[in-house]
């Protein structure tokens, strides 16, 4: 597959402001021309497109004419990733120190970003998706969004953004918001 990064507004409602950057994974049909475009979005929330690639390839081994798009939710990968040293001595196991280290984790955020932090959210990678989804659609070609987890909950806030973008959506391990 193909690894891009693609750049959208931090504010879809101030496009000429700031950027973000969101890491697209591609992988073409192996027909060589698609007949169907699939956009799947990871669960989490926080997870990044990196997470479900195992089972990309196995979707793409079901059909050879789909073309399968993986849009990394913002600020889990690329320039824009959120990243705390502070985090990174998570064990899975809570400690004493956890409290201490994600709120200072979480004013690092804070002076990086300003109020611009509420704009990692679902709602603008919606606006995100669509973006991208508009930029890379194939004339006369369907296009699903599939999401797995909490990817279902982002495929049902695309809906509500841009349904006209979209010939359906497939929900798998649904969860409510």
């Amino acid at each position: 597959g193909e690894c891009a990064t693609e750049a959208v507004p931090l504010d879809w409602d101030d496009p000429a402001g700031r950027e973000v950057e969101i890491v697209l994974r591609k992988v073409l049909a192996r027909s060589g021309a698609p007949k169907l475009q699939v956009w799947l979005l990871s669960g989490g929330p926080g997870e990044s497109g990196k997470v479900i690639e195992d089972y990309v390839f196995r979707l793409r081994e079901l059909d050879r004419d789909l073309e399968i798009l993986v849009p990394s939710f913002r600020g889990t990968e690329g320039r824009t990733l959120f990243d705390c040293e502070s985090l990174h001595r998570f064990s899975g196991w809570v400690e004493a120190d956890d409290a201490a280290n994600a709120a200072a984790c979480s004013r690092m955020l804070a002076s990086e970003w300003g109020h611009g932090m509420r704009l990692f959210s679902t709602t603008s990678d919606a606006r995100d998706v669509a973006a991208l989804a508009h930029r890379a659609r194939v004339a006369g070609v369907p296009v699903f969004a599939y999401g797995v987890g909490y990817g279902g909950v982002r495929a049902q806030r695309l809906l509500q953004i841009a349904p006209d973008a979209w010939s359906g959506i497939i929900l798998d391990s649904v969860m409510d918001s």
